[in-house]
């Protein structure tokens, strides 16, 4: 059985139904082929709308669904203790990796009969263009994930010191999964070796043009301290204070570490049990800071508790208001939010900065984010921005020549590579998809 399905609500583990060909009619994908976050990925790149989807049949999804059905209540988030130590052993070894392993493995199972299912399909009717491999879906990729191209040598710079930092902090957080505490030098370390990669505002368009597979915990951390060392500057912190801002952008998310690595990775939206459970990573990570010496450090350690708090007192775990929330906290929450929403996903497209510099506005004015630092973020992030090359929802490639950074919601005045100039703030018929690099312009067959 065949379903219509629009590009957007594609999931990973879904099985091609019908072949999907481009405008000139070659193969982008074949029929029986099973997708994965690279693929959806390119039908999205090369404009695809809709797509056949083959659905198993009404048995084998019962006896798929069924195993999900089951894990529901064991997936519970257990009762949290105030003991530092029993708190990391039930996490960590019966909720994280007994409930969300066999998940796991459950979802693999399923997975395995479709692809098998498909595999059958596939060989009952044969078409050669079926093994064709999208050249997209063959990228070089780096040891820390990064998806290798042709770059401007600024960009080959950074992307080489990113890599070096990657390492380091992979290594600490493996360290603290092993153990459940923080080498305080290795941290310290960490942050030190990182603040060059945010001495200049080009950080901000050379991070979000890279391509990155896998591993997006620690690539959305990285992400967020290169964010946390520009807002030193912009705030003009002391060198000491701004090294505390990246360290706690580093620590932020570090109670993830007491979840089973196959739940972090999961392809597909969290149910609402597992999003209780992973909101328990504040006060997680505050326990394992809190065991340190970092523990004397108060705007670190309560950055690492509320940054998910909101000024409305909307946020988790404790629902605290402004006047309760540290600096640093509130400082992260618009970090942490910006690059949730401007970062490719595998359940949701990025988008482009102006489109989330306008969610933010909002949530400036209904009270949840923090409008003062919020206000210093957007206008500085949108300084950094012009100059920058993007692509517009026409298709065409074009340079940012000015924004009005006096307005949060402005959009840019932009020049097309025909030399045409659009006011985007009245012609709303158009918008910015997304960033650019350089050397993709340079190449405009690549965009295309």
């Amino acid at each position: 059985m065949l379903k219509k399905y629009p590009v957007d609500e594609l999931e990973a583990g879904m099985v091609i139904g019908r072949t999907v060909y481009s405008d000139d009619m070659s193969v982008l994908l074949g029929e029986g082929t099973v997708l994965d976050e690279q693929r959806i990925e390119y039908l999205d790149q090369r404009g695809i709308v809709f797509v056949r989807i083959l659905l198993p049949d009404e048995e084998e999804s019962a006896a798929a669904e069924k195993p999900a059905a089951e894990a529901t209540p064991a997936a519970k988030t257990p009762q949290i203790d105030d003991d530092a130590a029993a708190v990391w052993r039930r996490v960590q070894e019966q909720t994280a990796a007994a409930v969300l392993a066999a998940a796991e493995a459950d979802k693999q199972a399923a997975l395995a009969k479709i692809e098998e299912r498909a595999g059958r399909a596939s060989a009952a009717k044969v078409e050669p263009e079926k093994e064709k491999t999208p050249e997209a879906l063959e990228k070089p990729v780096s040891k820390s994930g990064i998806v290798l191209r042709e770059t401007s040598s600024l960009e080959a710079a950074f992307i080489e010191q990113y890599e070096e930092c990657f390492e380091e902090l992979q290594g600490f957080f493996s360290s603290v999964r092993a153990y459940g505490r923080i080498n305080i030098t290795e941290a310290e370390t960490a942050a030190r070796n990182f603040a060059p990669l945010s001495s200049s505002g080009k950080a901000v368009s050379h991070v979000y043009n890279m391509e990155t597979i896998g591993e997006y915990q620690l690539h959305h951390v990285m992400r967020v301290a290169v964010l946390a060392g520009l807002m030193g500057q912009w705030l003009k912190m002391p060198a000491q204070e701004r090294h505390r801002l990246i360290l706690a952008a580093f620590l932020m998310d570090i109670g993830y570490t007491a979840f089973a690595p196959n739940f972090l990775k999961k392809i597909a939206l969290y149910t609402p049990a597992e999003r209780r459970l992973m909101q328990k990573h504040a006060r997680l990570g505050y326990d394992i800071v809190a065991r340190s010496a970092l523990q004397l450090d108060k705007q670190v350690t309560e950055a690492v508790l509320q940054h998910h708090e909101r000024n409305d007192g909307s946020g988790y775990p404790q629902g605290m208001k402004k006047e309760g929330i540290c600096k640093f906290a509130r400082i992260l929450a618009i970090l942490d939010t910006y690059d949730a929403m401007a970062s490719r996903r595998f359940y949701a497209k990025r988008r482009s900065p102006f489109e989330v510099f306008s969610v933010l506005s909002d949530e400036f004015v209904a009270n949840r984010l923090d409008a003062e630092y919020g206000v210093v973020f957007i206008r500085n992030m949108s300084h950094t921005l012009n100059g920058n090359w993007v692509k517009l929802s026409n298709g065409a490639v074009a340079k940012i020549v000015y924004i009005d950074e006096t307005r949060m919601k402005a959009l840019p005045v932009v020049q097309t590579t025909d030399g045409d100039f659009i006011d985007l703030n009245t012609t709303i018929s158009i918008k910015v998809e997304y960033l650019l690099p350089s050397a993709d312009v340079e190449n405009k067959e690549k965009i295309s």
